[in-house]
This record gives C-alpha cells, structure tokens and sequence, in this order.
C-alpha cells in the first residue's frame, strides 16, 4: 500500500481514467502479482499468441479512432476459444498460467479475455522480471491461416 501511495504522489491523477492510474501503477505492482501466481522456485506458465496473430491485433488496434479493441468476430471467437482450452489444459496440470502479449495490446487484451475466462491474467513482456524463468505452455495460433494454408493445399 505504501508502494501505491508513494507512487500516486508522483504522478498527475487528475486528468487520468480509473484505467489509466492502473496501467500506471502496474509495473511497480507486477512483481507482487507474480509471486502471489507462482513461487520463485517454479518457473512461471506462460499462453502467448503466435506473432501474427498478436500483429493482426496491433494493427486493429492501430486502424480504430476510438477506444476498444474491434476485430473480426471469428477470429475473436477461435481466439478465445483456444486460449481457454490451453487455459484448462494446463490448470488441470497443475499450472496456473498467465497470459503474456505485447504492452501494446495488453490492456484492450485483458478486457477482452477477462469477459471470457476470468481467472487468466494478462501481463506484458515488459513486465517480466528479467531473473524470472517462463515456460511457455502454449502458443495460440491463427487458425483462420491454418485452415486457408489447408484449403491451397488441396
């Protein structure tokens, strides 16, 4: 709590949303996050986003004007999907994993996730800490490519 006081002291709070003082304060906070999700002897279960899928996001996040996140509903919807079966998948191995993506779209990301499975926090890979050891349980891939990759196929 000091750590929090200390830092909104520093900062201008008047002209920011709710949203805004959290994003601020997270990295000063993440360290206690992690901990609280895995012990230091363990090395942190990560569910991240195959680079074209997490650039179609980046760039949707870039054509909007206004806030939120607009992308293609079924891209979405198998998106969501997947993450919440990778999800399940290693909870039910004993992991608690995380979701780790750009700090470009982590915020409208979460928002996104948090409506569908709201357990699963979502941390950028600025927030890591560099003595953090990862383990990458899943990658989600597009599987809007896969399923265009095996049509040219045929």
């Amino acid at each position: 709590m000091k750590r929090v006081l200390e830092l909104l002291s520093n900062i201008n709070v008047t002209n920011m949303s709710v949203s805004d003082i959290a994003e601020t304060l997270r990295p000063a906070l993440i360290g206690l996050l992690i901990q609280k999700i895995c012990p230091l002897n363990k090395p942190l279960s990560v569910i991240t986003l195959a680079p074209d899928m997490e650039q179609i996001i980046i760039n949707a996040l870039k054509d909007q004007n206004s806030n939120g996140l607009m992308l293609d509903p079924t891209f979405t919807q198998n998106m969501i999907k997947a993450i919440a079966q990778s999800y399940e998948k290693s909870t039910s191995e004993g992991n608690n994993p995380v979701f780790l993506t750009s700090p470009v779209i982590r915020r409208e990301l979460s928002n996104l996730i948090r409506n569908n499975i709201e357990d699963l926090n979502v941390l950028s890979f600025t927030e890591l800490p560099e003595n953090r050891k990862v383990q990458v349980v899943a990658t989600i891939e597009n599987s809007n490519e896969k399923q265009n990759k095996n049509e040219e196929k045929k």
